[in-house]
């Protein structure tokens, strides 16, 4: 993903600062190629809040699903984009209300989506099985014979294409809850269900799953007040169950992961008495005894919040979350931890923003570092911050969000993946004075002219550098086009953000040209730097840089 700066355009970044002051240079080696919003329905011209709980990126599709909120009614959604950012389709269950909370895509495109609902007040794990079309092809709901609630939280495929989910199940006899979990074949057909109580009579529930190279499913969550982890077999035989010590009703593991040799890393947040809450992470053998754990608590001993953490391909991990480290100063956190536990580096960012805080973490094979999380100033509308780090911790790069159909926005990251091209997708909440939308971005590095081929077409933009360039009023902007359709030609600031809009209509197939003249939308001179213009028609993008000079 890193890419080097080269001497001629170190010489190239000196002469634009000399002239223009400054040149984010760092920012231009990403850039925003789209965002897509899914917007639930209207009642009484009132838009539906609509959540993101989980996304999924495969063989060139993007899948993110969660729940649509109209005043009180909670249905679930499931949308598919390709990787222009096209809404494919769009598959929703509205016979809640209720949630949908995770997803799995197989090898073969079908989507697995999993949560609850709560028909006829009776709350229930319901599960479906879309085929890459969206046809429905089964649909199943799971409940405790007494009847009680059972909500699930995660689920998990293991080698043979089983589906795993965990959650919790409340108990009537012990009037508490029990960490669940069910395996399912991929017809749909339940295999066994488990329930666990955790070494005492208190609520017990499971918010993360894992499967280990043996086919195990360990599952980690909470028996209050304790971090909880629990080992089951591929036939459902109880293996080992950890209870960790803890101090109050927010202490748990909220995330997993599992390495090639089946050590188990968890994260999670501890809160010792008359202390602030502490970052956990753990690392555990898969007999379940623990090699190594770590706490962080910030510079000053403020409250510390879990984010996300993601393995390295060494086989330690990556963390981020949110520390403060004084009332006045909440910053991302993110560290890497060798597989002996040894602490390699720690970063605190802020992108410029008075408050930050890290909500999750992805790493790709050469092992660089994306973290999502958000910022606000005082005005307390949150924009998506995006970072990306070397994996000695150098910060490469930063994106920011910040919507763009309304004023005063906040929009909240869930989840970030990264592609094995290292196209970096965002899945996000998004609140606006009237509307509340799944927001989905995807952000790709700048690669002169190579074209992002998107599935199933095999044409490709031709093109040319534009002339003059660099520039200092205008220059000509020329490509090929490998078909009639719908051609768009965007101007984008080195932040990735849209200037100006040259082209978006129907073309026919051939040579265009026209002349940038330096200006924004609004008719207004750029200031000097960099910036990129981008070619898309027919699923197809090409891109070249552009320095202006004055």
């Amino acid at each position: 993903m890193k890419k080097k700066i080269t001497r001629t355009m170190q010489t190239l970044a000196l002469v634009l600062m000399a002239l223009c002051l400054t040149i984010p240079v760092a920012n231009a080696q990403y850039y925003e190629a789209w965002v897509a919003r899914h917007d639930g329905p209207e009642i009484l011209e009132i838009s539906s809040n609509d959540y993101v709980r989980d996304m999924v990126i495969r063989d060139g599709y993007v899948y993110v699903t969660g729940y649509e909120d109209s005043f009180g009614s909670l249905d679930w959604a499931t949308v598919k984009y390709d990787y222009a950012g096209q809404e494919l389709w769009v598959r929703k269950f509205e016979e809640g209300p209720g949630q949908a909370e995770a997803m799995l895509v197989d090898a073969d495109g079908n989507v697995y989506v999993t949560g609850y609902n709560a028909e006829n007040y009776i709350i229930d794990v319901w599960t479906f099985k879309y085929s890459p079309d969206g046809d429905l092809l089964w649909q199943v709901s799971y409940s405790n014979p007494a009847g009680n609630p059972d909500k699930p939280k995660d689920m998990a495929f293991d080698a043979s294409g089983n589906i795993y989910i965990a959650g919790s199940s409340d108990n009537d006899e012990r009037d508490d809850v029990d960490l669940l979990l069910l395996k399912y074949d991929s017809d749909g057909n339940l295999l066994w269900d488990r329930t666990c109580y955790g070494w005492g009579t208190h609520s017990n529930a499971g918010y993360k799953l894992a499967i280990d190279p043996d086919g195990n499913a360990i599952v980690a969550g909470w028996a209050e007040p304790n971090p909880y982890l629990v080992k089951y077999s591929p036939t459902g035989d109880l293996l080992w169950e950890d209870v960790h010590v803890g101090f109050s009703t927010h202490d748990w593991w909220q995330e997993i992961e599992i390495d090639g040799s089946g050590n188990i890393y968890v994260l999670g947040e501890i809160s010792p008495p008359s202390q602030g809450n502490h970052i956990w992470t753990a690392k555990y053998d898969p007999n379940g005894n623990i090699l190594w754990e770590d706490n962080y608590t910030g510079t000053h001993d403020y409250a510390c919040y879990e984010g996300g953490i993601a393995l390295m391909p060494d086989g330690g991990v990556v963390i981020c979350g949110q520390s403060w480290d004084e009332p006045s100063n909440i910053s991302i956190v993110t560290i890497r931890y060798a597989p002996d536990g040894t602490k390699l580096w720690q970063q605190l960012e802020k992108a410029g923003y008075a408050h930050t805080s890290g909500d999750d973490v992805a790493v790709d094979a050469d092992g660089n570092i994306y973290v999502t999380g958000f910022g606000y100033n005082y005005t307390y509308w949150e924009d998506i911050i995006t970072l990306g780090y070397s994996p000695d911790g150098e910060l490469l790069w930063t994106q920011i969000y910040a919507g763009t159909d309304y004023e005063s926005q906040s929009d909240y990251p869930h989840a970030i993946e990264v592609d094995e091209d290292l196209n970096v997708f965002v899945a996000a909440h998004s609140w606006g004075d009237d509307s509340n939308d799944f927001t989905t971005i995807m952000y790709s590095q700048v690669t002169a002219i190579d074209p992002v081929e998107a599935p199933g077409v095999g044409a490709r933009i031709v093109m040319n550098e534009p002339r003059p360039n660099p520039f200092n009023s205008s220059t000509t902007i020329s490509y090929e086009t490998p078909g009639s359709g719908r051609v768009q030609v965007a101007i984008f600031d080195a932040n990735g953000r849209l200037v100006r809009t040259l082209v978006d209509g129907q073309l026919e197939a051939g040579s265009h040209s026209m002349l940038f003249d330096g200006r924004d939308e609004s008719g207004r001179l750029l200031t000097c730097g960099i910036y990129h213009v981008r070619v898309t028609a027919e699923g197809f993008s090409a891109m070249q840089k552009l320095v202006l000079m004055k």
